[in-house]
Order: C-alpha cells, then structure tokens, then sequence
C-alpha cells in the first residue's frame, strides 16, 4: 500500500523573508537536554524486525522548521476534509494521523488493505485547508515518529504516518493546529497574514525558552504564541505600521472578532471568501 495520498509535500519558502534559523535561547541549555535524554523510536529492518534507536530530533532545529513552514505560502489549493486521529490493537502506543473525505471508508480501505481495525480517537469534522493541517501536525509530531512494515497482504509498505504518543496529548496537539488554522491567518493570496508573521517572529510575543531535547517545552511555547491576537495586539500592530509609513487599518471584521491581521487598504472592508473543495477519500 503506497504513503498516504494525503502526505504534503513542502510549501515554498517566501523569497522576501529571510530563513527561519535562530529558535529562543535557553540560558539553561544543558540543563534542559540533560533533563530530557532522546527517546527511542522503533524502526525497519530488511528482516522486517522493529529495532530499537535513539531519535536525534533536536527540539530548535523542529521549532525553525515548524516556523519555516508556517510563513511559508500555501501552496496547496483550498480544500476540506475530515483530520483524524486513529489507533489499532495490533500496535499498543501509536497514534495515526490522517485526513479523509469519508471516515468510514478510509476505516473500510485500512482493513482491507493492512489488515488492521481501525479505533477512533477523535475526528475534526470537515475543516478548511485540512492538508496543512495534517502537514503541521506530522512536523510537530516528527521526533515522535514510529515507522513499521505493514503486513497486509494487499499492502506491505512501510507506514511513516504513525506515533508513539499519549492519545489525549496528540489529540490537544491536533486541536492546536485546528485552532490556529480556524484564526484564517493566510490572505486571499495563502501567504502569512503581516500581523502573525509579527507574533511568530517579529518579537511581538514572549517566548517560552527550551534546550535542544526539551521538546515539551518547545509545545509549550507553539500553544503560547499561536494563540488568537487581542485587539490589543492589533491595534498596536497597526500603528507601528503607520508609524513605519504603511497606512493600514483593521477591517470591519477584525474589529469584531481580533482574528484576521490589518488589511493594506484605506478604507475597512470585509475578507474575500476563498471557494474550497471537498477531498476524496485517501488511500
């Protein structure tokens, strides 16, 4: 059975936006490695046996690439689709992470093909630009990453969509993204909207420090800086711009819920609303 169909391939860098390499300093740095030793990750072997071996996932080198990722364009087309979290018996501890047009039938494909019964965990029914979604959780989740050969007699690939993680975390990990994702922080063009490329990089929030192994510490700080702007925080976003010589102003809508980042537009109007298609069901 090939990858998943809804695997996402990387998103274009924007080319007016400098690499995203410097992750927030721990001035305890070794402590924090110390206090969190590289987990063990099973993976393949040609003789099929899962081997013990320790991940080497560095928690700064994830945050850089997480943050390249979310200022990056979108380069997917708008979409909707079901994001899932599944489980199976046959594999105690590991969490799948998907997205699906139709949850029954991707259940029915998984048990035909690999032979494994699929158990709910949770679902996010229906949710715009569901790829990314997936995408961003799979990078978040990476360190914690758990491939094994499939030995479905219809399948025998090697699945790299599964996770050795707590249900309840991966599903306040999920719920994360969707939260962000549901802020609308793209434009009608899919780039990063001014206002959260300020919050995430810009300085405009304080960050949580973490060492390189600390990755708990690191989803801390993702939950403390991708939280809903205040008014606050906008107006004083819009006013550094002006200052700066760019005139903006929030829209109508901005006032009303602080969601979206100021429009470069004189006059206040409303979001452009960006037609969406609903997915097939994966294989």
């Amino acid at each position: 059975m090939p990858l998943e169909a809804s695997e996402v391939q990387s998103e274009e860098t924007r080319p007016d936006r400098p690499s995203l390499s410097q992750a927030p300093p721990n001035e305890n740095e070794e402590t924090s490695v110390a206090q969190s030793p590289p987990r063990v990750a099973a993976v393949s072997t040609q003789s099929d046996k899962r081997v013990a071996m320790p991940t080497q996932i560095s928690a700064k080198d994830l945050n850089a690439d997480l943050l390249d990722k979310v200022c990056a364009r979108l380069t997917t087309q708008p979409d909707r689709a079901h994001v899932y979290l599944f489980r199976s018996a046959k594999l105690p501890g590991l969490v799948k992470v998907g997205i699906a047009g139709s949850i029954s039938k991707r259940k029915a494909k998984l048990k035909s093909d690999c032979e494994q019964e699929m158990i709910t965990i949770d679902i996010w029914q229906n949710k715009q630009n569901a790829r990314h979604i997936e995408a961003l959780v799979k990078l978040d989740l990476k360190h914690l990453k758990e491939p094994w050969p499939c030995k479905g007699k219809k399948c025998g690939s090697e699945h790299r969509e599964w996770f050795r993680i707590d249900k309840e975390r991966a599903v306040n990990i999920v719920q994360m993204w969707v939260d962000w994702l549901d802020h609308n922080p793209y434009d009608k063009d899919r780039n990063i909207k001014p206002i959260w490329e300020h919050l995430l990089i810009g300085g405009g929030r304080p960050v949580v420090r973490f060492g390189n192994g600390d990755h708990e510490a690191r989803h801390t700080h993702w939950k403390s800086i991708l939280r809903q702007p205040t008014q606050d925080e906008i107006d004083k976003f819009v006013l550094s711009q002006a200052e700066g010589g760019e005139q903006l102003q929030p829209t109508n809508q901005q006032h009303a819920t602080t969601a979206d980042s100021p429009q470069r537009v004189a006059i206040p109007g409303t979001p452009i609303q960006t037609p969406h298609t609903i997915l097939p069901t994966t294989a």
